[in-house]
């Protein structure tokens, strides 16, 4: 962005104090992008943990079958994934 500044000043423009656009505008571009990846980073945090808690709760209520469908007098070998305990 200095070597823009500097090519505008030498055209007889001055950017001291023309809101500072030219001092600012890297900043605002590096802080925009940081936002951008942090935002980005949440979405997949919380993506992970609800497939996470997703599956957890998926497994959580297969066992439960399972042992409804064991209780009920159904053989091991009947019931998927049940190990005969």
């Amino acid at each position: 962005m200095d070597a823009v500044a500097g090519s505008v000043e030498d055209l007889g423009y001055t950017t001291n104090y023309t809101l500072k656009a030219f001092d600012d505008l890297a900043g605002s571009l590096r802080t925009t992008t940081q936002l951008g990846l942090a935002a980005v980073l949440a979405v997949f945090v919380a993506c992970a943990v609800y497939i996470f808690l997703s599956f957890n709760s998926y497994m959580n209520l297969a066992h439960r079958d399972m042992g409804i469908l064991r209780h009920c007098g159904f053989p091991a070998a009947a019931v998927p994934g049940a190990s005969g305990r």
